[in-house]
């Protein structure tokens, strides 16, 4: 990413039909902090850490806010700022009241039954044709795949807040929709932090899994007990 910065800077950081210095000097700076507190904050979440919601909070809801309403994806802009701050504000106070009884820095985590994955996915689906279409009359841009990257970014949203692992399935669809979404506004700086997001991805998953693998092997023993 640092290297694309500094050789590639023009090419990799613009608007289409913007000649402003303030407005490309603005989209700059908030995509160099979206890129690097984005990576931070889901490092933060793989190591089931309350503290990746500050991040988000304070440099990455309005930053993202700021580049998707100038690339005019207006679902997942307003999705940026409409959502995920209250989200990310009671999830911390949520996360902070589930803290593992051993270790304070993690907190518990659990997972979905089949029924909850199949419903998830009906929801995801029926608000991307609704809101895509809807979106159409208002003048946004590529509504449909807008509307997908913003159902994603809600589901994900909710699931992180009450702590289930299949988060991270969502996000992983979610990263590589949003994905195709900066490939189609020509801001290819971001498909790097979008590889950089799957590889975590994975590391959270198998992190999740581990620990809830790991409580139920210590519930079975209690009662063995």
């Amino acid at each position: 990413m640092l290297g694309l910065l500094v050789f590639c800077f023009d090419d990799v950081i613009s608007i289409e039909g913007e000649d402003s210095f303030v407005g490309n000097t603005v989209f700059t700076i908030c995509t160099i902090l979206a890129i690097f507190a984005s990576l931070t904050c889901e490092l933060l979440i793989a190591k089931q850490s309350r503290w990746n919601f500050l991040v988000s909070l304070l440099f990455i809801e309005i930053t993202e806010f700021v580049i998707f309403l100038s690339l005019g994806d207006l679902a997942t802009a307003c999705i940026s700022l409409f959502f995920w701050i209250p989200v990310d504000i009671i999830s911390f106070v949520y996360w902070t009241k589930h803290k593992d009884e051993k270790k304070s820095v993690l907190t518990k985590v659990r997972k979905f039954t089949v029924i909850q994955d199949v419903i998830i996915a009906v929801a995801v689906i029926i608000f991307t044709v609704v809101i895509g279409y809807l979106l159409q009359f208002v003048g946004g841009e590529e509504t449909y795949v807008d509307a997908c990257v913003a159902a994603l970014g809600m589901v994900n949203g909710l699931l992180i807040l009450f702590r289930f692992r299949e988060q991270w399935i969502v996000w992983i669809i979610y990263i590589i929709v949003e994905g195709v979404l900066w490939a189609m506004n020509g801001h290819y700086i971001m498909l790097v932090k979008t590889l950089a997001l799957l590889i975590n991805s994975i590391y959270g998953w198998i992190v999740w899994t581990k620990y809830i693998k790991n409580q139920k092997e210590e519930i079975s023993k209690q009662i063995n007990n």
